[in-house]
């Protein structure tokens, strides 16, 4: 997903069209990282990379942002009830192996 021009975006490879069960789990996970702002928080770590280039703790920090992002993320679509944790586990890894 992405931010532009006042509005997000998700866009999905087309190996992901043939599974109907990852699509709508990866659209919950996606849709919960517009909800939290995190496709406009992108923008925000990709300069503090950019202008701290070369210092090492600023990579580290933005990595670590992103994986909490990652976690909040899947906490959120999992806290709503509707998908079962191990259904959602497995799919994220189901998922990331088609990659």
């Amino acid at each position: 997903s992405f931010y532009w021009a006042g509005a997000s975006y998700i866009i999905y490879p087309k190996f992901i069209a043939s599974r109907r069960d990852l699509f709508h789990l990866s659209l919950k996970h996606e849709a919960q990282h517009i909800r939290q702002n995190d496709t406009q928080m992108i923008y925000i770590l990709m300069a503090v990379r950019a202008f701290l280039f070369i210092n090492p703790l600023a990579h580290l920090f933005v990595l670590r942002l992103e994986n909490l992002q990652e976690l909040a993320c899947d906490a959120a679509v999992v806290s709503r009830g509707k998908i079962p944790v191990k259904s959602y586990a497995e799919g994220l890894i189901e998922f990331a192996m088609m990659k």
